[in-house]
């Protein structure tokens, strides 16, 4: 087959016109995931710039003056690992690693998310 049967043979068929690429579900979608993207982004960043959500309790605690916003940012940076109401302090350093293996969060979720939803909004332009 030459390359000019070839090309008759698509412009027979014409398969890409059936193609729906991006058709209304599609956008309506973009604009779904946009608007659940950017919901999430200001509750998230809302409650970690305005309200304090990180706790960083120390069984003992030195005297100093910044002690406490040093604590504070070093949880920022080091990340947290949160120990649920009804489960007792892990006493070994064990039992630490394991809950930073399996439950580690960031206190960068807002820049993951607010990225999505950047990435959302660029693709629809």
């Amino acid at each position: 087959m030459s390359a000019p049967n070839f090309i008759n043979l698509y412009n027979k068929y014409r398969l890409a016109s059936f193609i729906g690429v991006d058709d209304w579900a599609d956008r309506l979608s973009y604009f779904y995931s946009f608007v659940i993207y950017l919901t999430c982004t200001m509750l998230v960043t809302s409650k970690t710039y305005l309200f304090r959500p990180i706790a960083c309790h120390m069984p003992t605690a030195p005297e100093g003056a910044n002690f406490k916003n040093y604590v504070e940012s070093a949880c920022w940076v080091l990340g947290t690992v949160p120990i649920r109401s009804n489960e007792s302090m892990p006493q070994q350093p064990q039992s630490w690693e394991e809950l930073e293996k399996s439950r580690r969060l960031s206190e960068f979720i807002e820049f993951y998310l607010g990225f999505l939803m950047w990435l959302f909004n660029f693709r629809q332009q």
